[in-house]
């Protein structure tokens, strides 16, 4: 298992650092990541945008999904492991 966990690391690690959203299908350009912006609407709670990565701290502050995930839902696989925004 713990092999397991090691190599969702790696790929999440991998994911960011190459600029890509995972599931999204395209790469984000340099200096930005795409990510799921949380809107405060129940009918649509989130919006997928691609950012500054200077923007990104205040983008976590209220919620945003960092980076976007497939339909934009909140990872609960506590064994991945992001980089930190200030890596990105």
């Amino acid at each position: 298992m713990h092999g397991r966990r090691l190599a969702l690391s790696l790929a999440a690690a991998a994911t960011l650092l190459a600029g890509v959203a995972p599931g999204l299908g395209h790469a984000a350009p340099d200096g930005k990541t795409t990510i799921c912006h949380k809107t405060g609407s129940a009918k649509n709670p989130y919006v997928i945008i691609t950012p500054s990565n200077n923007s990104l701290p205040a983008h976590a502050a209220h919620g945003d999904i960092i980076p976007a995930t497939p339909g934009c839902v909140v990872p609960t696989d506590t064994s991945v492991t992001l980089a930190p925004i200030s890596e990105l």
